[in-house]
């Protein structure tokens, strides 16, 4: 039976989950409030029985530019390895603001063809509503295992080389889909690039009850983000793309290279069209002998003063 890639609350195992499920928490906070906010406290404060923490920053590949850099192949045997994952472990990954992390880690597993990973959807808020346990205080470390060092699939990373000749040389076939908030975008973006904002795409859903008003950590609000319907994302992609675009992209004539400012928000873009059939590409950093190095997305671009457009 093939492993769903998202799966709501209602699809969890019983919690805390027995081998070969590994629930990972993957909450990375972007512009956190208050600022020195650390989503490795929090998991302390409250996470899901049985979870894991995966520290997206200390699995990256380390870079005092960029904070999240795809990670070599064998930094992430030595982080799978160490969170106690075998080759055909279910991987389970959810973070604390929703669906807004979790995704790129997602997308690093199966980058380097981990077959048995879903993300669930809505994470730990939705979990807490649909009423599955919590758990408080650092966790024991799992018994390691000797995860095999991996290889980069292809179609899933696309290095700056590819992109760059996307900008200089535009295709209908192949276009490159920025991520970043409309105001970002404005102000300089990818030549030939179009935008879909992440914080547009992702729907955004009330906490429920008293369970979230017990369990929550400061700066959080009363809502947390979830993944968009396939209608949400189709009438997205028809706004950046056109309806041709748009039909392209579904019916595999267009490919879709997703974009944003450092790695994170285009994963969410990669994961709605992913499941809805649709392959795509990530422009992001990689450490891998087939592929040149280069620094990832908007962050990158700019700083091989790449072709740049404003609008």
């Amino acid at each position: 039976m093939a492993t769903p890639l998202v799966i709501s609350p209602a699809s969890l195992p019983p919690l805390p989950p027995k081998a070969p499920v590994v629930l990972l928490d993957a909450t990375f906070l972007f512009q956190p409030t208050p600022a020195d906010r650390d989503p490795k406290l929090d998991f302390y404060a409250r996470h899901l029985a049985g979870a894991r923490f995966w520290s997206l920053k200390d699995v990256s590949e380390p870079d005092e530019r960029f904070k999240l850099q795809f990670p070599s192949p064998e930094r992430f045997a030595a982080a799978a390895s160490a969170a106690g994952i075998e080759e055909d472990s279910w991987v389970i990954v959810y973070d604390s603001e929703g669906s807004f992390s979790a995704p790129r880690t997602v997308f690093t597993f199966l980058a380097f063809g981990h077959r048995r990973v879903s993300i669930l959807d809505g994470g730990l808020p939705a979990a807490l509503d649909a009423g599955f346990p919590l758990e408080t205080g650092p966790v024991a470390p799992p018994t390691p295992t000797s995860y095999p060092v991996p290889t980069l699939q292809p179609g899933f990373v696309a290095p700056f080389p590819a992109v760059l000749d996307l900008a200089e040389h535009p295709s209908a076939s192949a276009r490159v889909v920025d991520a970043r908030d409309r105001s970002r975008f404005a102000a300089g973006h990818m030549a030939n690039s179009a935008n879909v904002p992440w914080r547009e795409l992702l729907r955004r859903v009330d906490r429920k009850g008293d369970a979230w008003e017990e369990w929550k950590v400061e700066g959080e609000d009363g809502t947390y983000s979830a993944l968009p319907s396939p209608e949400d994302v189709d009438g997205k992609l028809v706004e950046a793309l056109g309806a041709e675009g748009a039909a392209g992209v579904k019916d595999g004539s267009v490919t879709v290279t997703n974009s944003c400012g450092g790695g994170l928000s285009a994963a969410i873009l990669w994961l709605s069209l992913r499941r809805d059939g649709i392959k795509s590409q990530l422009y992001d950093e990689v450490s891998h002998p087939q592929l040149p190095r280069s620094p990832q997305s908007w962050q990158g671009w700019t700083e091989r003063q790449a072709p740049v457009e404003k609008s």
